[in-house]
């Protein structure tokens, strides 16, 4: 019984041990968590960055579905423009990234939605890309893929624990290895802004 008991443990601490590597930590600044993980599904690192910001889950909302201010905030945004809004939360929109030379900029083509659990007030803001939704733009790589996830916790009426994840293949022949390594900068300096921004 007591041989049982020993491999449980041993099995159950296996697994808590698996489970708390999953996300690595990689940089901890101004109340700021920005995490990699490998994707099993692509050679380019998953991305996760976690706040508390002293904002509603409204504030939040409405700064991320202002497509027109992302340039404001959201890390190397050259341009975001509306396509069209379906509802308040349902809307497409156009976006471009800058890249230094000789990379050329990224853009893409996003739909994004959110819902709020009407229980627990939770809203997940899903933002997903299509590269055949609009034709090439000349000059510009299209974004083969990318699904961003916006998790918004309302801590109480006036505080928000925020959690972005996001899984994206840049496009062009940039190497695996070099996107993973620059990856963590982008998340930190967006909620850093974001942060700004909001607090005003």
């Amino acid at each position: 019984m007591k041989r049982y008991l020993f491999i449980s443990v041993i099995s159950l601490l296996l697994v808590i041990k698996v489970d708390a590597q999953v996300w690595e930590l990689k940089k901890n600044n101004d109340g700021i968590k920005v995490y990699t993980k490998k994707n099993k599904q692509s050679p380019f690192d998953l991305l996760k960055a976690e706040c508390e910001i002293s904002v509603s889950v409204d504030q939040m909302l409405n700064l991320i579905f202002n497509v027109s201010r992302h340039t404001e905030w959201v890390y190397n945004a050259v341009q975001s423009v509306l396509i069209k809004s379906n509802a308040t939360y349902d809307i497409l929109y156009y976006g471009e990234t800058y890249a230094p030379w000789p990379v050329s900029n990224r853009d893409l083509i996003i739909h994004i939605t959110a819902v709020t659990d009407s229980l627990t007030g939770v809203c997940t803001i899903k933002a997903t890309s299509d590269p055949n939704l609009r034709p090439k733009v000349a000059g510009k790589i299209r974004v083969p893929r990318s699904t961003s996830i916006w998790k918004l916790t309302p801590i109480n009426s006036k505080n928000t624990h925020v959690t972005y994840t996001l899984d994206i293949d840049p496009g062009g022949s940039l190497p695996a290895w070099l996107v993973n390594y620059a990856s963590v900068e982008g998340p930190y300096l967006s909620f850093l802004k974001m942060k700004e921004i909001l607090l005003k």
